[in-house]
């Protein structure tokens, strides 16, 4: 999976493999809140809700994030290390705001 970090006007944005989908979604409104990290890096079993996106535990260190809003975005599994570095590159990008764009393998 490639994930392209770019800015659209002032907002920073994600894609993965080219799609806007509900991790997209998940990182860019709660990527940076602490207590869903901390979920994450403990793998809780249970369900993590953020703002817009919800975060389910399928088993072992693998999750499924996804949007109820409606907005017919897909959703993603994911394993625990690539959510995590997919975090810290987040960090990174919102840090460093010369950045136009960059791309990481997870």
């Amino acid at each position: 999976m490639k994930a392209l970090f770019y800015k659209d006007g002032k907002h920073l944005k994600v894609e993965f493999d080219g799609d806007w989908n509900a991790l997209s979604m998940f990182i860019e409104t709660d990527g940076e809140w602490s207590e869903i990290r901390k979920h994450i890096e403990l793998n809780k079993k249970d369900g993590c809700a953020g703002n817009t996106s919800l975060i389910t535990h399928i088993s072992g260190s693998k999750y499924c994030v996804f949007c109820t809003l409606g907005l017919g975005l897909s959703s993603v599994e994911i394993d625990q290390k690539q959510l995590l570095k997919i975090f810290d590159a987040w960090d990174e990008f919102n840090r460093d705001r010369k950045k136009k764009s960059f791309i990481i393998e997870v």
